[in-house]
């Protein structure tokens, strides 16, 4: 598992005990190598340290399936940096696949990973479904109604086009090869903001697989047909922005 962090002691607090709860104690058979990058990066909004921010994430080290490596950077290094040292870091691993979670998203359901694992390899991108609590779907518009998998809790749906969103992929350690292949960090084709999952599309191996989501089953479950906010109900996504958003919404309106 890897995650780029920023200094927000609110978010990263529920991130931390959603990661616990839902990811560590869902899957008891399963070690995770848990790499967090924080950044000194902190916004008006927010409050931490360098130092605070990494005591909660230095609380799942008591946690039995948990190896934890805490890289830190200041001056921040910026996630168009950040986004390779972290991929660099899961191929320094034994591990063979990589989730990649966000430090503002919270887990929002158990994610048992025995019932899906031996579907991610090389042929495919299997993606958990995340969106900002109360706004939008980050699912919208691609995902459709056509289930490809479905077991206990979850339902893997198809997408209709490709896209790369790094929070919530199952990265295998052939994706994370040919991904750091085609990223430039230095000189980025345009600009600052054109992190990972911007250039993604300059790998067409990677472009020529599809793309599945995973949702959270529960009876009636399904993707609605009309262009809305919330094709994938709210109570079915995985990962939801709860907190920095809604902050970071109400401080433009309060300074508009």
């Amino acid at each position: 598992m890897i995650i780029p962090c920023i200094l927000d002691e609110e978010s990263v607090n529920e991130n931390v005990r959603t990661i616990r709860q839902n990811l560590l104690n869902a899957n008891p058979d399963f070690t995770f190598d848990l790499v967090i990058h924080i950044d000194n990066n902190l916004r008006p909004t927010s409050t931490g340290t360098l130092d605070s921010v990494e005591a909660l994430y230095r609380s799942l080290e008591n946690a039995p399936n948990c190896n934890l490596k805490v890289l830190k950077a200041s001056p921040k290094k910026g996630l168009l940096e950040v986004d390779g040292i972290l991929l660099e870091e899961f191929l320094k691993t034994d591990s063979q696949v990589s989730l990649r979670i966000d430090d503002d998203s919270a887990v929002n359901h158990p994610v048992y990973l025995n019932e899906f694992f031996d579907l991610i390899d090389d042929t495919k991108i299997i993606r958990l479904s995340f969106g900002w609590d109360p706004g939008y779907s980050c699912e919208s518009p691609f995902i459709t109604n056509s289930v490809f998998m479905e077991s206990k809790t979850i339902k893997i749906y198809e997408n209709d086009k490709w896209f790369c969103s790094e929070n919530g992929s199952f990265w295998t350690r052939k994706m994370a090869e040919e991904l750091l292949k085609v990223y430039d960090r230095k000189n980025p084709p345009k600009g600052a903001t054109d992190v990972l999952e911007k250039q993604a599309g300059k790998c067409a191996w990677l472009r020529s697989l599809p793309i599945y989501t995973l949702a959270w089953a529960t009876e009636g479950c399904k993707v609605s047909t009309p262009e809305t906010r919330w094709k994938l109900p709210i109570e079915n996504h995985f990962l939801l922005d709860q907190i920095r958003k809604n902050r970071q919404m109400e401080h433009s309106r309060q300074n508009a």
